[in-house]
């Protein structure tokens, strides 16, 4: 991954995750730490009874999760034409809401087939968090989704 593209992925996801050094349930109730973080490199998720981490920890901790997703979008983009900000979108909305559901996307799908207009658009179908059981829409998510089709589409 490029220096600015990493650059622009660590500020795009302080920004839109906020960095909280102990643990804390998101808005769909799932056990976050750092930079919205739910797991550790080992695999374990975090928990709500896990103890504070620092800054410096939270930092590792972010660029695991940055390197891997980096690893992995670049995988699934196979040789995908792909910008700089298209990149930076994809990884972002990849690490919230996970790079399996992302491989199944239609936000991947059209954008694998050079669809950009049709990707730009798909990023606002993952506006929903699961609460009792139902999808219902997310103030936070909806903005967020603009947020990264803005950066795919810049």
């Amino acid at each position: 991954m490029n220096p600015l593209a990493r650059t622009l992925i660590l500020a795009a996801l302080r920004y839109l995750e906020g960095e909280i050094l102990h643990p804390y349930p998101d808005d769909a109730g799932i056990p976050t730490i750092g930079v919205g973080c739910t797991s550790y490199e080992d695999g374990r998720a975090v928990t709500l009874a896990d103890p504070p981490i620092t800054e410096a920890r939270s930092e590792a901790l972010l660029n695991y999760h940055v390197d891997k997703g980096a690893a992995r979008l670049q995988s699934l983009l196979g040789n995908a034409p792909t910008t700089p900000n298209q990149f930076v979108a994809l990884l972002v909305c990849g690490f919230n809401i996970g790079f399996s559901a992302l491989a199944s996307s239609t936000i991947l799908r059209k954008h694998i087939e050079q669809d950009y207009p049709a990707a730009a658009l798909a990023f606002a179908l993952w506006n929903k968090v699961r609460k009792n059981g139902k999808l219902v829409s997310s103030k936070g998510l909806t903005n967020r989704r603009a947020y990264e089709e803005k950066i795919y589409t810049s």
